[in-house]
């Protein structure tokens, strides 16, 4: 007798107020913490399927919020103070995201330790190439503990973890340099441990 596949977890997404593609761009964050989540984008109104809803006051703070299906309340809220997305946005941009962007994978990060006790050591690095961030800060100017700075503080990753990273970034740049010099040259990535996904 063959057994049933178990069902593949639905999450809908509600940005109240916010760029939806914010909201939509921390579908891998969501699915490093619940491995085949899958996501959707909500309509509105009570539903069949848990809901996460994101929305940012006229004090700049985020709020997001977990809603089991139909309900009308929140099982667990999460809110990312002012005073503290005042303090990430403080620090200089490095990578592509704009600030709302990281401050609501943030906020959604928290969220989601808060659900389910898992802190992840990369912090919202989920889904990206941390090494280029890192060669980003080094071509800048930046040194070793403002980058260190940026990775903890607006990232959220561990401090062992950013430490490693600029190791290893630090290691590999004399072949990256290679690379530039010779454009058919190619750079290949083995078992990235932080990222839930494979890339195709």
């Amino acid at each position: 007798m063959r057994a049933e596949p178990a069902a593949v977890p639905r999450l809908l997404l509600r940005a109240e107020g916010l760029p939806p593609a914010h909201l939509a761009g921390c579908r891998s964050l969501l699915a490093a913490f619940r491995p085949g989540l899958k996501t959707a984008e909500d309509e509105g109104g009570l539903s069949a399927a848990p809901c996460l809803r994101a929305r940012r006051d006229e004090n700049g703070a985020y709020t997001v919020s977990y809603f089991t299906a139909g309900a009308d309340e929140p099982q667990q809220t999460f809110t990312l103070s002012a005073a503290d997305c005042a303090h990430i946005a403080s620090f200089p941009r490095a990578g592509r995201e704009d600030t709302g962007q990281i401050l609501l994978k943030r906020a959604v990060s928290g969220l989601m330790t808060a659900l389910t006790g898992r802190v992840l050591p990369w912090g919202i690095l989920v889904g990206v190439r941390p090494g280029k961030l890192a060669d980003i800060m080094t071509e800048r100017g930046w040194p070793p503990e403002e980058q260190a700075a940026l990775l903890t503080g607006v990232y959220g990753v561990r401090p062992d973890k950013a430490a490693l990273l600029l190791e290893t970034a630090e290691r590999q740049r004399p072949f990256f340099a290679h690379r530039r010099d010779n454009p058919s040259r190619a750079a290949l990535y083995i078992a990235i441990p932080f990222c839930p996904s494979r890339c195709v």
